[in-house]
């Protein structure tokens, strides 16, 4: 019969039973073990929102019994070292890129052609295209037809 996974591994899960026996405490009174109390049973619709919560992250390294859930907070997008507001480079690039797509037809533009067209280095224009896509909105990224090439980039329509 296979048992139900929990977190930590057997050394800690008997160290605890251990010191739970030696409390005159019974290890699943603590709820150490990985028996039928390990097992998170069926939350009915009346239990508040801070128990339901809880039975999900029992048995987690780290538990501390019921409580709020610590939720990480909203992360910005990360950004390149050196990014900036938008400025006349990212219009440069942006213009480079507007230029390149419609020269295509419509189609997304790859970097190659942007940073040949805005006459930057490769490098610089992948970190505003960066910024244009992730800060300011201005950009969708694509996968590119051919993965040797990488991603294509296309100006989101404005209204």
């Amino acid at each position: 019969m296979v048992r139900k996974k929990t977190e930590g591994n057997e050394e800690q899960r008997r160290a605890a039973a251990r010191q739970a026996r030696d409390a005159g405490i019974p290890p699943s009174a603590l709820q150490e073990t990985t028996g039928a109390s390990k097992q998170r049973a069926h939350q009915s619709g009346h239990e508040p929102h801070d128990e339901k919560q809880a039975s999900v992250h029992q048995g987690k390294q780290g538990w501390e019994g019921l409580g709020v859930a610590t939720v990480p907070p909203a992360r910005e997008a990360p950004r390149f070292p050196g990014s900036q507001e938008y400025t006349p480079e990212h219009e440069q690039v942006f213009q480079a890129l507007v230029e390149a797509e419609t020269d295509r037809d419509g189609e997304g533009a790859y970097l190659d052609e942007v940073a040949n067209g805005a006459g930057l280095p490769r490098q610089r224009v992948r970190e505003v295209m960066h910024d244009l896509s992730t800060v300011h909105r201005l950009v969708s990224v694509v996968q590119g037809d051919s993965p040797d090439l990488g991603p294509r980039y296309i100006a989101k329509p404005r209204l």
